[in-house]
């Protein structure tokens, strides 16, 4: 409770967008409960602000993103070799 505070909402959503562990929690936990009631006040700031679709979105988004962009740099920066 204390960092949630400490941060505000969109500090808390900064900080969930960075970790791709906790993001993938929120959603899956979205997934079984589209209300956000299993989220508590930051599943209430989530739909309120974003809507459920936009929630879900914005997370799903974040986890491509997590996935893409590690495989699009190693493609980038690993020069292809015979071996």
């Amino acid at each position: 409770m204390a960092p949630s505070v400490h941060l505000g909402p969109a500090g808390l959503l900064a900080a969930v967008l960075l970790n791709p562990l906790e993001a993938g929690r929120i959603l899956a936990l979205l997934g079984s409960d589209l209300r956000g009631a299993a989220l508590g006040p930051f599943g209430a700031y989530l739909i309120t602000t974003f809507g459920v679709g936009g929630t879900i979105a914005i997370l799903v988004a974040d986890l491509v993103a997590w996935t893409a962009v590690p495989l699009w740099l190693a493609r980038r920066l690993v020069p292809r070799k015979d071996l």
